[in-house]
């Protein structure tokens, strides 16, 4: 049986793991991402889709992603294996979704999302530090950007003490199209927030100018987490 946090040991839990200055040398930014087998983290996940055919769909789920094994890959690193689960509320199951992959080295954490990798961010952690989060994939030049770095994060009133953020990208155009994404990873837990804003707007032969023709407003937000 999977054992849950509750919101008050989520407070003492991200205290006592995410706790860091600059005058501490020895924890490893890598943390920010910590991989080993049996790390879960729990998501409240609200979305909703725009489409020309079925119009505007909102849905509410959680997610959980749980590490559940590890190899080592061709650089004789490892990268560790993620599953990802589904359920409608807390009265269901977890069914199974998806499988990704992590990997973290001195340079850069890369997670696989399904068969697609992204660079979600560099190391060492620096503000203001850019690169390319679609270095290995064939996407396109997508440039990341390092924001409020080692600095507190609240999530749904769960105070993080030592956070990072990822600026994906912020191209706020109401006219065309708005591009905004973000991601915040809190040290000794992961990601604790992913915010997806990606509209595309009507501009010709529309019943209203400025109308959402297709798109998605994306929040992911930690609500538990842990080691099985």
């Amino acid at each position: 049986m999977r054992r849950f946090f509750n919101y008050l040991l989520i407070g003492a839990f991200g205290l006592s793991i995410a706790c860091s200055t600059d005058s501490e040398p020895s924890i490893s930014d890598k943390e920010y991402l910590p991989l080993h087998k049996g790390v879960y983290q729990i998501y409240d996940v609200d979305s909703t889709w725009y489409a020309p055919i079925d119009g505007e769909q909102t849905i509410h789920y959680e997610l959980m992603t749980e590490v559940v094994d590890s190899f080592l890959n061709v650089n004789n690193q490892y990268t560790y294996v993620m599953y990802l689960y589904k359920r409608a509320d807390a009265t269901q199951s977890w069914q199974y979704a998806d499988t990704w992959s992590a990997r973290i080295d001195n340079i850069r954490a890369v997670i696989a999302e399904g068969n697609t990798e992204y660079v979600k961010f560099v190391l060492p952690v620096s503000e203001g530090r850019e690169w390319d989060g679609n270095t290995f994939n064939s996407l396109g030049e997508d440039e990341y950007e390092l924001i409020n770095t080692r600095k507190p994060a609240t999530v749904d009133e769960i105070v993080f003490d030592d956070c990072i953020e990822v600026n994906q990208n912020n191209d706020d155009d109401p006219i065309v199209r708005t591009d905004i994404r973000s991601e915040i990873y809190a040290r000794g837990i992961g990601l604790v927030r992913r915010e997806i804003t990606i509209l595309n707007f009507c501009t010709v032969g529309c019943n209203q100018f400025g109308e959402i023709e297709t798109g998605i407003i994306y929040s992911q937000r930690i609500k538990q987490f842990g080691v099985q």
